[in-house]
């Protein structure tokens, strides 16, 4: 008799990690599962929650992995408690493989709003700590109970995002003499910043990002991303400000016309791509966080973005032409020829007197 196949165990983030360096297979599709069960609305008669329907060869054409890979992965996923997968009929006839990711899937690799989709599966992402069973009847005890309070909102509330490390991006800098230097943008902010503005939870993974805003602005399109293309997307995220450049990718995706214009003026990028590229947003990756920052009414401080409540104030440059900043310094011409004074001058100087050389 063969041995029960052991699971990994995976009680923090660090075990999480060393579980997706050791089944690379399995995260990717783990990712693609998760991202596609966001947006499924398929339900299993007497389970709760949301479940994703979907037969193997569209997994694996999101997942990019062979079928034998897909399947040893999403064994895995199943053996270690990521997933659960269950056969059910869909819309009648067909068979398919109905998938949900389990509480501790969402844990470290869901964000908000993921766990209400899985319906009363959710409690079980919070077990109560039970009180220990030996304690003495009105005696102090190991066991606190943590009372939450929700603090009501209000307009003096601060919601400003957590502070950065990344120097202040070229774009926000400094007006002199009335006019706009070339790559210095003067905000107009919109309006103070809120929690929810910031939408992009830090643990989706950037291609994840780009995926999902692409296919909200441009529905009916498909863009698979290459190797290059994801490490474009890694490369961009880690240059922006910590801890917002999830959501400063999602916004230029989302606004992409406008940020094209932005690359445009500010940094006089040309052949515009009608469609999110990642080459063109890593190039101009100021001009992103510039139209970020303008459209959230947030600045850089120091180090910090930050809700700009400072009073706008709007520059107004008066056009100016080429003509009016060159200034030409006219010269007196000057002649080779002699003047008819200067001629009668010579003529009239009397002559010299040869020199003797006496012996």
């Amino acid at each position: 008799m063969s041995e029960p196949e052991l699971s990994f165990l995976i009680d923090d983030a660090g075990d999480f990690k060393a579980w997706k360096l050791q089944h690379p297979n399995a995260r990717v599709l783990l990712d693609v599962m998760i991202f596609r069960w966001r947006v499924a609305s398929a339900r299993v008669l007497g389970r709760p929650g949301k479940w994703a329907a979907f037969d193997a060869e569209q997994w694996c054409a999101w997942s990019k992995l062979s079928y034998d890979q897909y399947k040893r992965a999403l064994r895995v996923l199943v053996r270690d408690g990521l997933v659960i997968r269950e056969r059910h009929r869909f819309g009648g006839l067909t068979v398919l493989a109905f998938i949900q990711p389990t509480p501790l899937a969402l844990i470290y690799q869901g964000k908000e709003g993921d766990f209400a989709r899985l319906g009363k599966a959710a409690a079980l992402t919070i077990a109560p700590i039970a009180a220990p069973s030996a304690a003495p009847t009105g005696a102090p005890t190991d066991h606190t109970t943590i009372t939450t309070v929700t603090t009501p909102p209000s307009s003096q509330q601060n919601c400003d995002p957590p502070p950065c490390i990344a120097p202040t991006p070229h774009g926000s800098g400094k007006t002199t003499g009335g006019e706009q230097e070339k790559g210095n943008v003067i905000p107009f902010p919109t309006a103070t910043t809120d929690a929810k503005s910031l939408t992009v939870s830090l643990k989706e993974k950037p291609h994840v990002i780009w995926e999902a805003a692409y296919a909200e602005s441009y529905p009916g399109s498909f863009t698979a991303l290459t190797m290059i293309n994801r490490k474009q997307l890694n490369d961009f995220v880690s240059k922006c400000p910590a801890g917002h450049g999830g959501n400063i990718l999602q916004h230029a995706v989302q606004r992409w016309a406008q940020f094209c214009q932005r690359a445009k003026q500010d940094e006089a990028a040309f052949n515009l791509p009608p469609k999110p590229a990642t080459g063109f947003l890593l190039k101009f990756i100021t001009s992103a966080v510039s139209l970020w920052l303008e459209d959230h009414g947030l600045i850089i401080v120091g180090d910090q973005v930050q809700a700009d409540t400072t009073p706008k104030a709007y520059v107004v440059s008066t056009p100016t032409t080429a003509a009016a900043k060159v200034q030409l310094t006219a010269k007196p011409a000057v002649s080779d020829k002699a003047t008819k004074a200067e001629m009668l001058a010579i003529l009239n100087e009397p002559d010299e007197e040869p020199v003797s050389h006496a012996g």
